[in-house]
């Protein structure tokens, strides 16, 4: 689809943030040391160039496999174009495919992550959605007694979400219009990222709530708190300022005042970390990394390595420099510097279904007025509309707990021969089923999209699979592809969650108020009806929310551990991941809210700060008087 001509005034907005734009640097002015080098310039990796840069004595250097971006600012800034003019499949696109998954009939599937500054932060949907208290506390029950554990607490990661945040509330026309609500107390003041409601709202999500309503599922004002089961209307990472995307680089770098400490070069891909043995371990030494025209350079590390590339990328680098499972490894080609079976393992993935009604003659969709509607705030509507259930809602108490009882009754499956990866699924296998247990996961989500023609799209996307992928790599060579083996519905429940899911939306669909305005159901049509139908109509059909998590996951060493609750590399010094890589656990949300609040206790953890900076800030402002007279004297 063509995309729409922009307006002069929004052209201009785009031209007046181009020129803010934090100034790169070439490949041959790249100095021979740093003290922190980050491996990725994408969600987590601008924030950690940031935050590592404010001191003035620390040198930073960040390498970022993508271009700038600024040859398609448009794309990126305009938040519909993710929809209308995407830039997935593109250069600025790192178009990972799966294997085929015998649970989709030996379909592969593609993974989409932004190869540009930023990363997926500027090609994502830009919702703006938190995960569930009850699963942060999953995940640091994960952690035992592990040093450090007590930064990955419900409260931390909530005050470091805020802490990224400014949020604006919407404008008195918007929030009547479709009874749009918040929860002022949920959000941040004073971030760098810009979190609003789009102010041209889809009259179809009026009636998002009250239709969820009328099939049992609650309203709430605002899901950011940490209590996300219900039906809301979500903001979106969008700046109501000049109505564009809110990333990372435009929150994080471009504001930036040009700092003498920090290097910030697209194009420049690092093919290894190389090691040297010092007490405790492995410790980097230098990083090796290729520039746009094919030179290959090295630089020298003397502090850190932080690996921020991505779920597929930092496994990836860890593999090809040495560090991951041995037979892996030996297969490659590649001498191993430390053993460490975890790399590449306890890989999930959102997995969804979308079900598409014909709307009926005289409304609109967002899609149908893309042509005719040429403004700065129809530029940013995007979907809004969200819902997560539990089991009880999909299946009703009894039901529920006889599929407890089943998946309790069956095994979980690693694509490892590992004991300690066997042991890590195990204990994620069991907080996964706790939460089923106790309802406070989130099972499915529920989207309504209407940026369709002709049609209002339902997504129905599993949050907490049982089945386990992996990815490994079969080259030395950083550019050759990871294999992904994402082994979607391995674990029978995952398929039966999933068609519940499905169903589910057909019968919101054929409830009032929002049945009024859908016709045909255009897929997968009423003539699936069966469960056998559906579950056919799923392995032909479903496809990623794009939402991959693990591969370098926290957990206990003996667990298939990759990094401790400090972030750090088990068997390196001074080698840390910090992105979502890490998280041991799938989570009710889309990812980019808890990447960017790990971004900020990541550090914070590796200044060496005890406590979170939006803490500090509090008592800052607390203590100003004492703090004036101390300074006086």
């Amino acid at each position: 689809m063509m995309a729409r001509t922009l307006t002069t005034t929004f052209v201009l907005s785009l031209l007046a943030s181009a020129a803010l734009a934090y100034p790169y640097t070439s490949s041959g002015d790249v100095g021979d040391a740093y003290d922190y080098i980050i491996v990725g310039g994408g969600t987590a990796g601008l924030i950690l160039a940031n935050r590592l840069s404010e001191d003035a004595l620390k040198s930073v250097l960040v390498l970022e496999a993508g271009a700038s971006g600024d040859l398609v600012a448009d794309q990126i800034n305009i938040p519909d174009q993710t929809y209308f003019n995407t830039l997935t499949n593109s250069i600025y696109d790192f178009n990972y495919t799966t294997t085929p998954s015998e649970g989709l009939n030996n379909r592969t599937i593609g993974w989409p992550r932004g190869r540009v500054l930023g990363g997926s932060s500027a090609i994502n949907a830009m919702f703006f959605v938190r995960p569930a208290e009850a699963e942060i506390t999953a995940w640091h029950e994960l952690l035992g007694d592990m040093d450090g554990a007590d930064r990955w607490t419900w409260d931390t990661l909530f005050d470091a979400m805020k802490e990224t945040e400014t949020f604006t509330p919407p404008s008195d026309g918007a929030a009547e219009a479709v009874n749009l609500t918040f929860t002022p107390d949920f959000h941040g003041e004073d971030g760098p990222l810009q979190v609003t409601f789009s102010e041209f709202q889809s009259n179809f999500t009026a009636h998002w709530k009250p239709t969820m309503q009328a099939v049992g599922i609650p309203s709430l004002d605002d899901s950011a708190g940490g209590e996300n089961l219900g039906s809301t209307l979500v903001p979106s990472f969008v700046n109501p300022s000049n109505w564009t995307r809110a990333y990372t680089r435009s929150g994080y770098l471009d504001p930036l005042a040009p700092r003498s400490n920090l290097v910030v070069v697209p194009e420049a891909t690092v093919t290894r970390i190389n090691f040297g043995s010092a007490d405790g371990g492995q410790a980097a030494r230098s990083v090796d990394w290729r520039s746009w025209d094919g030179q290959d350079h090295s630089v020298n590390v003397n502090q850190e390595v932080i690996l921020a590339a991505g779920v597929m990328a930092s496994p990836q680098l860890l593999m090809v420099s040495g560090i991951g499972p041995t037979d892996v490894l030996d297969a490659a080609g590649i001498e191993v510097v430390s053993e460490l079976p975890g790399v590449g393992q306890h890989l999930q993935d959102h997995l969804l279904v979308s079900l598409y009604f014909e709307n009926v003659n005289g409304t609109q969709t967002l899609g149908d007025l893309q042509e005719s509607v040429n403004t700065p705030q129809y530029g940013a509507a995007v979907n809004t509309a969200v819902s997560y259930v539990n089991l009880v809602s999909l299946f009703g108490e009894d039901n529920k707990n006889t599929l407890v009882q089943e998946i309790q009754n069956t095994q979980s499956a690693t694509p490892s021969d590992s004991d300690e990866v066997k042991a890590g699924t195990e204990a994620l296998w069991a907080k996964t089923v706790d939460l089923f247990e106790a309802g406070t996961g989130a099972s499915m989500e529920i989207l309504m999209s209407v940026m369709g023609t002709g049609s209002i799209g339902f997504q129905a996307s599993l949050q907490h699979p049982l089945s386990f992928g992996r990815l490994y790599v079969n080259s030395s060579d950083i550019f050759a592809k990871p294999i992904i083996e994402a082994n979607y519905l391995q674990h029978q429940s995952d398929l039966t969650i999933l068609r519940e899911g499905a169903k589910f939306i057909r019968k919101l669909a054929n409830t009032e108020p929002l049945s009024r305005y859908l016709a045909t159901e255009l897929q997968p049509g009423t003539e699936t009806q069966s469960d056998e139908q559906w579950e056919s109509w799923i392995r032909d059909a479903a496809s990623s929310q794009f939402h991959p998590r693990g591969g370098c996951v926290m957990l206990p060493r003996e667990q298939g551990g990759v990094v401790d609750a400090r972030l750090r590399v088990y068997g390196t010094t001074n080698v840390r991941v910090a992105d979502g890589s890490v998280f041991p656990l799938d989570m009710s949300t889309h990812t980019q809210a808890p990447t960017i609040g790990l971004a900020e206790i990541a550090a914070d953890i590796i200044q060496g700060n005890g406590v979170s900076r939006l803490l500090v800030v509090g008592w800052v402002a607390a203590a100003a008087p004492l703090a004036v007279l101390l300074f006086v004297l």
